[in-house]
């Protein structure tokens, strides 16, 4: 867990890697959600009680999470397929100037706001897909409200309009949602969009300070959001949830969030996948792919790891938990070492890719702001289903870029276009030849 925080730390003050990326999102969930969930289950005693775990799921666990680590920074490194994938990720937008930005702002505003108040009498397979949609709408819009803010902070409707919008956006997210994915990705797109906007043209050291404001400021918020969990399922309103949250921004709350319940989770689908139940390889491919497939065409079509997991599990009192089975065991459920190395592979690539592509467009408000969509997933990848949490990942995200896609048909600057093709022209000129200067070598987040 030291190791993971210190290379996310010690890459960002020595000026090697952008403190907020796709790749530190995941190794803090790891570090999070697998590494400090063992250690608290461990010390204080497993989570789930009355389930049986035997040496030998430890030693999987351990020996799963020790090699996971170096295989997904070698290959997120491994520059060849990562910079082809990440070509082939759109970037067409339309003009940066503030007419097309306010038009697809509104636009977004419009489609994240109905997702969340359900406005419009859609049929429900279309409901059901509108809220990870929606979601993704929101988080993609409170970026581009801080771009606009940032780029009128000398007007004064900008300083009345951007804030209050934010914050309506913020409190929506928190209708009808009994996770914490979503405020989580609407708080994390404030800090994104305020990283990529203002923050990256700052040193480290002047950025500490407000790193540490922010990082209290969601723990609390966070916090307060986890009680609402433990509340009674029919209490959904609004006004219930603010006041919910404003009484339980506490230390002990704060504390609570330490001890979660992902490795109890892990434990027991090792324990379970190694000795009476047969792995179920490729699961959480399938359940991803065959997701958009309505039951009612595919009947038997996948269920997701946590479903499974509530149904296998012997101890009554337990079967009422929506169990996250965690990284590592989602590679134990699906045949052991070989999916660790399955799993490196694909979060390796994926994030990767993501992230070069960002590093070229790190003055996109565009692009910024569709990676900055759908933060929520990205650091819950490792505490829950993978599957669940690549489905919600891929609508949030794909929604925005769909929608500045078509747009970038219409309008797209031929100056952004040429900007694009000398970034990725530079980028691959100074890996051919690995050569710096001090002023060409200045990376962009600082």
């Amino acid at each position: 867990m030291i190791l993971l925080i210190g290379v996310v730390i010690v890459d960002y003050y020595r000026g090697r890697h952008p403190l907020f990326s796709n790749r530190n999102l995941f190794l803090f969930s790891i570090a999070f959600f697998q590494c400090l969930s063992a250690i608290t289950n461990v010390v204080y005693g497993m989570r789930w009680q009355g389930v049986e775990i035997t040496s030998g799921t430890y030693v999987r666990f351990t020996l799963g999470l020790v090699a996971f680590v170096p295989l997904f920074l070698l290959i997120y490194g491994w520059r060849r397929p990562v910079d082809w994938l990440a070509r082939h990720i759109p970037t067409r937008c339309p003009s940066r100037t503030m007419v097309p930005v306010l038009f697809i702002l509104g636009l977004s505003l419009m489609i994240g706001l109905e997702s969340r108040f359900a406005i419009l009498p859609l049929p429900g397979p279309l409901r059901t897909l509108a809220l990870p949609v929606g979601r993704g709408f929101c988080c993609f819009s409170i970026v581009m409200l801080l771009w606009v803010w940032n780029e009128q902070r000398f007007n004064v409707v900008a300083w009345i309009l951007c804030p209050a919008l934010i914050l309506i956006v913020l409190l929506s997210l928190l209708r009808g949602e009994f996770g914490r994915r979503a405020v989580l990705s609407g708080v994390l797109a404030v800090a994104w969009g305020m990283y990529y906007f203002r923050w990256q043209f700052k040193t480290a050291v002047m950025n500490t300070p407000k790193y540490a404001a922010w990082a209290l400021v969601m723990l609390l918020l966070i916090g307060g959001v986890t009680a609402i969990r433990s509340q009674k399922a029919e209490t959904f309103s609004l006004s219930y949830r603010l006041r919910a949250v404003a009484d339980a921004i506490s230390l002990q709350q704060v504390k609570e969030l330490f001890y979660t319940d992902t490795f109890a989770s892990s434990a027991f689908t090792i324990e379970r996948f190694t000795t009476d139940l047969s792995p179920q390889p490729f699961h959480s491919t399938l359940y991803v792919l065959a997701h958009p497939i309505p039951r009612e065409v595919w009947p038997g079509k996948p269920d997701s790891l946590a479903e499974i997991l509530s149904d296998v599990v012997t101890v009554a009192e337990l079967k009422r938990f929506n169990w996250g089975p965690g990284l590592i065991g989602h590679a134990w459920h699906e045949g052991g070492f070989i999916f660790i190395v399955y799993f490196a592979v694909i979060f390796g690539l994926l994030y990767g890719a993501f992230d070069e592509r960002l590093l070229q467009q790190a003055t996109n408000p565009y692009f910024v702001a569709i990676t900055g969509a759908a933060l929520g997933q990205v650091i819950a990848m490792a505490r829950g289903d993978i599957g669940f949490f690549m489905v919600n990942w891929i609508y949030g995200v794909a929604g925005p870029m769909a929608l500045v896609f078509v747009a970038g048909l219409f309008s797209q600057d031929r100056a952004d276009i040429a900007a694009d093709h000398e970034a990725w022209e530079a980028a691959q000129y100074w890996d051919e030849h690995d050569e710096t200067t001090p002023e060409e070598a200045q990376p962009v987040w600082l």
